[in-house]
């Protein structure tokens, strides 16, 4: 217990550095034997010039200052082995400096500067009597290191150092893979000059053996940079090359006490209707995560992602478990409006689907993809009421009397430019085609039950009996203003969700206009009129209002037609699980289903447009900073699992066969129909429409068949 006590002391101390630290120098957590490593910066001074250079250098917890000095001393100045003249190295405060032993270990000393609140650095000189004896600024060599400890680097230094971390990091990652260990510990150091005769900036690549007494916690490739060379671009170019081949277009950055206000940013401040790429939330959040998965990773290179520390899978499920909870309250406080909630359901789908697939964030966070699941499926709801709500104030146009009010064109507007919004609306904030395809299908529905109800009613109030909805008349009036819903639906691709859902209203305008006045229309109307139940039809013909001079409807008809439906369509509503009624639900009886595909990731290459945008006021505010990867191949699901598996074949797969040819014979009866129904659609793979068989009639030649 007293370990663990010590390891989580140490860790969170580590944390506290790293937490105001650039990556470079971030320090890795303990190891169970409370060892750990980082990257540090030494100066030496050059007393009679004042000149300054530095190095860096990966050392561990171990290493002593001794072996530091060594080190050093082959790094900056071969020669400097050979004078007689010894060096030490010096921490170096703004009111304090300090010989260290050569037993002190400068990696704990420097951590300890956060315990004791000081900044520093560590500054390799000759003997004591080279240095000033005491701090005042008379005394001090002009352009010595003490009295330019404070001094604030100029823009075109700025610029030079950050380019000297840059090089830095990507040394860092293409380097450290490839240390192997050869009669103990390798080191391995890395010289950038520019060569005298050669153009390409780095001069060579030189591997080592480490002293006997670095073998055990001591120097670990240290990495060697003349600040006083400009030129590292050819390098720095391909070492980027290589490190981002397997990177996000972009990523992102922050720091981990800024985590909460950072995603607060993301969520609680975006105008949806500002956005330009109407995505981006979910492709930050998605950015986030990976950022805070490899934050917790890289100070762990010897751990597989599916093997992380505890602690920190916690705290990556944590991060991503806020994006979750922050998303719900935002479409809660939003639920009434369409726009936002399309939005919001749109990114919470699309970063669903990225934690899903991502290979490293998908089994870590389990719970937060069953949140989100249930979140996109409330979203849904929401929007489906939000257009219900607005399409409701339209319907009572479908029951304008023509003779009444003179027939317009414009009559059925309302409908019409209520489903041409939602339409443009979904598309506008890039929502899955699966979730498209559901949307329409209930409104669909919410169409056809208003009117089946109205035309079904039995109130003496109701507008069957007020208007005499049951007849001739009205079946042929209701089933030319629903024709212009279906050619509106087969203009947007969705005439299989209209003709499915649709089918009920659209029968029952074709059994008040269709013959049904002797006993041989009796299979054509159960051919036709499949999808109402025994209840139904026994209303629709019993109550039957008819014109001047119209025959009426035999009851032997109508006890054969309601007979036959008890035992097909009734049967079917039965199977389901529900009761026969004579009136429909209001709601669609089909599970929720989230899609499998896609998903714009799949498509979208590169940096969206709108993107930067997006986050440059974030980033102002000092929350975030966007990191470029212009290497990149520019895929967005270049972690995931599948990742380019729809343009691979699998290999051991069945090649393109022809499907096998049956001949069926069907006995089609005099003056009735086959029994089926089909349907003009494309299948996988192909250019043109085919026909399709989409449904058989119960009972008729086809099922007989």
């Amino acid at each position: 217990m007293e370990g663990n006590e010590e390891w989580q002391r140490l860790a969170d101390m580590i944390q506290n550095w790293n937490n105001n630290r650039l990556d470079l120098f971030e320090i890795s957590p303990p190891c169970k034997n409370l060892l750990f490593h980082g990257v540090m910066r030494f100066y030496l001074e050059d007393g009679a010039g004042g000149n300054v250079a530095t190095k860096c250098l990966r050392i561990s917890s171990g290493t002593t200052t001794a072996e530091v000095v060594e080190t050093l001393s082959e790094k900056f100045r071969p020669d400097m082995k050979m004078l007689n003249t010894p060096y030490y190295l010096y921490e170096i405060h703004p009111n304090h400096e300090r010989q260290l032993d050569l037993s002190d270990r400068p990696l704990v000393v420097q951590l300890n500067w956060k315990t004791h609140n000081r900044e520093g650095r560590f500054v390799l000189k000759k003997m004591k009597d080279n240095i000033t004896q005491n701090n005042s600024p008379e005394k001090k060599e002009k352009g010595g290191i003490i009295q330019n400890f404070k001094r604030t680097l100029s823009r075109k230094e700025k610029k030079k150092e950050k380019k000297i971390v840059d090089v830095f990091n990507h040394l860092a990652t293409v380097v450290e893979p490839t240390m192997k260990k050869e009669n103990g510990q390798i080191s391995a150091s890395v010289v950038l000059e520019k060569p005298s005769t050669n153009k390409d900036t780095v001069s060579h690549l030189e591997t080592t053996e480490c002293p006997e007494s670095s073998r055990k916690g001591g120097i670990i490739k240290p990495i060697v940079c003349k600040q006083s060379q400009q030129d590292y671009g050819t390098w720095n170019g391909r070492a980027q090359a290589k490190t981002e081949q397997l990177a996000l277009p972009v990523g992102i950055k922050f720091r981990e006490n800024s985590e909460d206000a950072f995603l607060s940013a993301v969520m609680n401040y975006t105008n949806s209707s500002t956005v330009h790429f109407k995505l981006t939330p979910a492709y930050v959040l998605y950015m986030a995560g990976r950022y805070v998965l490899h934050r917790h990773h890289s100070h762990n290179q010897d751990t597989a992602h599916s093997h992380l520390p505890l602690e920190h899978t916690h705290r990556i499920t944590a991060a991503v478990n806020k994006m979750v909870v922050m998303t719900e309250v935002v479409i809660l406080k939003q639920n009434s409006l369409a726009g936002a909630v399309a939005f919001w359901m749109a990114n919470a789908s699309e970063l669903l689907n990225f934690l899903k697939q991502d290979r490293d964030l998908s089994p870590i966070t389990l719970q937060a993809q069953e949140n989100l699941e249930i979140l996109v499926e409330k979203a849904f709801k929401c929007l489906i009421q939000c257009l219900l709500t607005d399409l409701t104030r339209h319907m009572p146009a479908f029951l304008i009397d023509p003779e009444v009010q003179s027939p317009s064109a414009t009559e059925m507007e309302g409908v019409l430019n209520t489903l041409t919004g939602a339409m443009s609306l979904l598309r506008r904030c890039r929502v899955n085609a699966a979730f498209t395809i559901q949307l329409f299908s209930q409104l669909f529905h919410s169409i056809s039950a208003w009117l089946l109800n109205r035309l079904l009613s039995t109130s003496p109030l109701g507008e069957a009996c007020s208007l005499g909805l049951r007849s001739h008349y009205w079946g042929a009036t209701l089933r030319q203003r629903l024709s212009l819903v279906e050619d509106w639906a087969e203009k947007q691709g969705l005439e299989l969700a209209a003709d499915c859902h649709l089918s009920r209203i659209v029968q029952a305008t074709m059994l008040l206009t269709m013959n049904k006045y002797s006993m041989e229309d009796v299979q054509n109307i159960q051919n036709t009129c499949f999808k109402l139940n025994s209840l139904q039809l026994r209303v629709l013909m019993t109550s039957y209002l008819y014109a001047t001079n119209e025959p009426r409807i035999h009851p032997g008809l109508i006890d054969r037609v309601v007979t036959a439906a008890e035992s097909s369509a009734d049967e079917v509503v039965r199977s389901e699980g529900r009761d026969i009624q004579l009136e429909e639900g209001p709601d669609l009886r089909l599970p929720f289903l989230l899609p499998e595909e896609g998903y714009s990731c799949d498509t979208v290459r590169g940096i969206p447009q709108g993107f930067r945008d997006f986050l440059e006021p974030i980033c102002r505010k000092g929350l975030c900073t966007l990191i470029s990867h212009p290497h990149a191949g520019g895929s967005w699901n270049i972690f995931f699992n599948r990742a380019n598996s729809s343009f691979i074949q699998d290999t051991n797969s069945p090649q393109h066969t022809e499907p096998e040819v049956r001949k069926i014979i069907l006995r089609k009866p005099l003056n009735s129909g086959m029994g089926i129904s089909i349907v003009a659609a494309k299948g996988a793979g192909q250019e043109n429409l085919g026909i399709y068989i989409k449904s058989i009639v119960k009972g008729g030649p086809a099922e007989i068949g």
